[in-house]
């Protein structure tokens, strides 16, 4: 077994959240479905909350209190796939992921809330727990959590993915990945061009099922097609994994969050792992910017959160550097790198992104 790591930072855009993901309201005044009372709106009140009647009523606008749900069901998500092993020993994204995904099974427990857990590897399913209450559930899903590994690519060695045809394909990386409605929208804007090029290009935007054909095949997405839409009633559901298929990881988003179900994505950014990409911080710092947005686009989706999970150090140096930057220039040739393998104390900063605050501290 891996030794756990230090210095785990989960976040958005440098800053650490502030309270314990996982923990939820039980037996309190909340937004469940049994009214407990009605009482005078102040600031921060949601509008759908407003009771008109009593309203009108009283002649001040008052809102109906709810008790909240004693439970909560969740899932666990967690990919352990080839490519959540970047990294050295204690070190790797799978590492981080998982100190996460224990973290919300300690809260379940504690809360005496169902849970469950399908594991997700190169080959598909790993581990499937339905969600349950019981003592043995946890403990089953605790200790298939510590065992979990980076699984060997399916169908290749060097951790490209097979397609159908048998050829590899290399993973996806960034966000230009090709979408339906992306294809769409160039073959409108090729639709009187009749230059060679778009005359070739044409046919390939017209066709959108290699799109469908290959994430339909991704094993995050058919694992959460297959098993979460069996579930009855409301469900969070935690997935946790790297940034890599960046185009399986926003359909599977879609799945999960179908009905009233909410989702909570936790994302080991690659270039946090990668073990050369911090030896240039510039290059590094212009690749998680890519990050943070693609978290941001998966974050506005309706129901759904979206954090980072890395070292602290590491993302603490990409945001010092960028306030070193604007500070002022650095001497001609030089080039700041940050050691990859330790732990050390978080750097702060100010991001060039007006959304990727300062932060980087640790949890």
């Amino acid at each position: 077994m891996s030794r756990a790591p230090r210095n785990v930072h989960v976040g958005a855009g440098g800053d650490s959240v502030a309270a314990a993901y996982g923990e939820h309201d039980a037996g309190r005044i909340g937004s469940g479905l049994e009214l407990v009372e009605i009482r005078q709106y102040v600031a921060g009140d949601e509008a759908k909350r407003i009771d008109w009647k009593a309203t009108a009523r009283l002649n001040e606008p008052h809102i109906r209190e709810f008790e909240a749900e004693a439970d909560r069901t969740t899932v666990l998500l967690p990919d352990h796939r080839a490519a959540t092993g970047r990294g050295r020993d204690g070190q790797r994204a799978l590492n981080y992921l998982r100190e996460v995904a224990i973290a919300y099974l300690e809260s379940a427990r504690e809360l005496d809330d169902p849970l469950g857990c399908y594991a997700v590897g190169d080959a598909g399913v790993t581990v499937a727990e339905p969600p349950s209450a019981d003592l043995e559930t946890y403990a089953t899903i605790r200790e298939a959590l510590t065992n979990l590994t980076p699984t060997a690519p399916h169908g290749s060695a060097d951790g490209s993915k097979a397609s159908r045809s048998g050829t590899l394909r290399p993973p996806e990386y960034g966000r230009g990945a090709r979408t339906p409605a992306s294809a769409r929208r160039d073959t409108t804007a090729l639709a009187d061009d009749e230059s060679p090029f778009a005359t070739t290009l044409r046919p390939f935007l017209e066709a959108a099922d290699p799109y469908v054909d290959r994430v339909e095949a991704d094993p995050l997405f058919a694992t959460a097609r297959s098993r979460l839409t069996r579930l009855r009633g409301s469900t969070w559901t935690i997935i946790l994994t790297d940034d890599g298929n960046r185009a399986e990881l926003r359909e599977t988003v879609k799945i999960a969050r179908r009905g009233d179900d909410h989702v909570v994505v936790f994302l080991a950014p690659r270039v946090l792992f990668d073990p050369d990409a911090m030896t240039d911080l510039d290059a590094a710092y212009d690749r998680y910017l890519d990050f943070e947005a693609f978290r941001r686009d998966l974050a506005a989706l309706d129901r759904v959160e979206a954090f980072e999970v890395a070292p602290g150090d590491r993302i603490g140096a990409l945001l010092a550097q960028r306030r070193r930057q604007r500070e002022g220039p650095r001497e001609a040739g030089s080039k700041e790198t940050v050691d990859t393998g330790g732990a050390g104390a978080n750097g702060t900063g100010t991001a060039e992104n007006p959304n990727a605050a300062p932060g980087g501290g640790d949890r």
